[in-house]
Formats: C-alpha cells, structure tokens, sequence
C-alpha cells in the first residue's frame, strides 16, 4: 500500500497506539472529545485493521525515544505546541510532516530545508527562539538526522539563538544532537561563545567552555573574541570563566584596533576586571614572549657555562 510522500493522519495515530501499546504506554485521546474509556489501544488497531494486520506496521522508534513522545502528546506539550504555531498553511504542512517523520521513522530532509518562515530557517530554531524546551528535545532526541546547525537569514544557528538567550538547558540538548558544530559562525563571524560571553550568560559560557571542540580564541570578522567581548561589557563572572579555561585562553590577542581585552577593561574602567585580566597575564605570559625570554636564557646559560670553564682553566 503505497501513500505517496504524506501518509494518512489514520496511519499516524495508529502507528503511536501501536508503539505506544508494544512499550507499555496509554496514550489519552484528545481532551476536547468524549471516548469510551472501556476501548483500549489494542481495541483501536484491531478495528482499524484487523486481527492479523493490527501487529504489522513496522516500529523505527526505541523504547526510550517513544517513552519520550507518549509523554509529549499525553501532556500536550511538543506536537500540541507545535500545532498552535502553525498558523499559516505552510506551517502546518510542516507540523503535520514532522508528526509523520516521528511517527513513522522517515527522512528529515523536509523538516531541515523547509523555511518556517522569513526569519527562522527551519523548526529548530524557532523553538529555540519561543523556548520550546520539549519541541527542541523531541526534533534533537528522535526526529535522527535533524540539522542543528542550519542557519537562519543572518547566518546563526539554533546554538546561537540558545547561546544569546541564555538557554542553558536548550544549549545542552543542541550540543548532544549529532554533528553540532559549537564554533558556527554567523554573517559577523561571531561564534555561539561570542553571544553568550557578550550578553553575560556565564552558564551558557561555562557549557560551552567545556565542550572538547571549543575555539575559545575564536575572533569574529573585527577580530573581537569572546573575552574582548566580555571586557567591553563589564562581564566579570564570564571574564573569569573564560580565563579559567587553563590551556585554552589567550589573553594576549588583538582585535582589528590593535587591543587586548585587558586594554578594553582600562579604557571602560572596569578595574575590576581588568585586574583579573592583568593577574591572569602575569601568570601566563605571551606565548611567543615567553619563547624568547626561553631562549634569551638558555643562551646566557651557555654563556655564563663557557664563561665558569674558562675562569677555572
């Protein structure tokens, strides 16, 4: 039986009674309409299809990842959010195809490519941006092959809105989704890090700090990085947690008018900050400096070594 590229809303609802019964779940029916209580899921497959058909249509789903949208549809929470915001037809063309997609285990080309509207470049990053936490769990956790790192028409991803924002828990659900690219630049060159150390959300910025693929140097299309932002901004719990990334920060990089972030600090008069900045720089010298002041020793060691030998020959 072939359906074409949409299957029927039957198929759809069936094929979540189905899983939903295999796993031992109860799926409650819509609040709006009156149902028999006496009728159980297994009741609904058999008159739907049959004794012999009712245990034939194939499940994709895990047990945990159906647990997951059992609970999302009995308590109104991912699909039923989704449906509300589906106010145009396009939109809900969409909503009804990621029911489908999840439902039935299918491609998600639809769902990354599909524009959900002007602004938000596919469903991610709109629920990112109305802060769906549920959505964003169900499309990472089950819809397999979402892309979290498509970008909206000013070039950041559903991690940048998460990051500006200050969603620390939506940023950590992002970072577990296959493939995510935690230094995704936007049409400024600014990374997930740059919005959140600028905009102060430390959380965030001691999420992504930890992640092992972190640029935490990363410099934008002006050369600002993420401790210059935090510097111009007064940001000092982030300034702090930035300079804690032992082996990471560079507090000596320029950006393009020849500042460090500690010049930055002085010139706003966050002292403050500065003097962490300075504290942090005392204990780290610059790389290259200290290469040379290396250098510069081991030479007048040989020297100072030549010079002894030949005082005692």
């Amino acid at each position: 039986m072939s359906f074409g590229n949409r299957a029927p809303a039957w198929l759809i609802v069936s094929s979540f009674i189905l899983i939903a019964t295999r796993n031992g779940f109860t799926v409650r029916a819509n609040d709006d309409e009156d149902h028999d209580d006496a009728s159980t899921s297994a009741d609904v497959m058999t008159e739907e299809f049959g004794d012999d058909n009712a245990s034939t249509i194939p499940s994709y789903v895990d047990y945990a990842e159906m647990k997951l949208i059992v609970e999302s549809i009995n308590n109104m929470t991912a699909m039923a959010v989704l449906r509300r915001a589906a106010d145009t037809e396009d939109k809900n063309a969409i909503v009804e195809r990621i029911a489908e997609l999840i439902a039935l285990g299918g491609p998600s080309d639809l769902v990354n490519y599909a524009r959900w509207d002007a602004e938000y470049r596919n469903v991610l990053h709109w629920a990112v941006r109305c802060r769906q936490e549920s959505v964003v769990r169900l499309l990472v956790r089950v819809l397999h092959g979402i892309n979290a790192n498509v970008q909206d028409s000013g070039g950041k991803t559903p991690l940048h809105w998460a990051a500006e924002q200050g969603y620390s828990q939506i940023a950590r659900h992002l970072l577990g989704s296959t493939g995510i690219i935690v230094n995704a630049r936007d049409s400024s060159g600014r990374s997930p890090l740059h919005l959140a150390a600028e905009n102060g959300h430390n959380d965030l910025v001691t999420l992504l700090v930890k992640d092992s693929d972190i640029d935490v140097n990363a410099q934008d299309d002006e050369d600002v990085t993420p401790l210059h932002k935090a510097a111009i901004e007064g940001r000092g719990n982030v300034i702090l947690s930035l300079l804690r990334a032992e082996g990471k920060i560079n507090a000596y990089v320029r950006d393009g008018q020849g500042r460090t972030a500690l010049d930055w600090a002085r010139l706003y008069l966050f002292d403050r900050i500065a003097a962490q900045i300075e504290a942090h720089m005392k204990e780290h010298p610059e790389p290259e400096l200290a290469r040379r002041i290396a250098g510069v020793a081991r030479r007048f060691s040989g020297s100072l070594r030549n010079l002894l030998r030949t005082t005692s020959s």
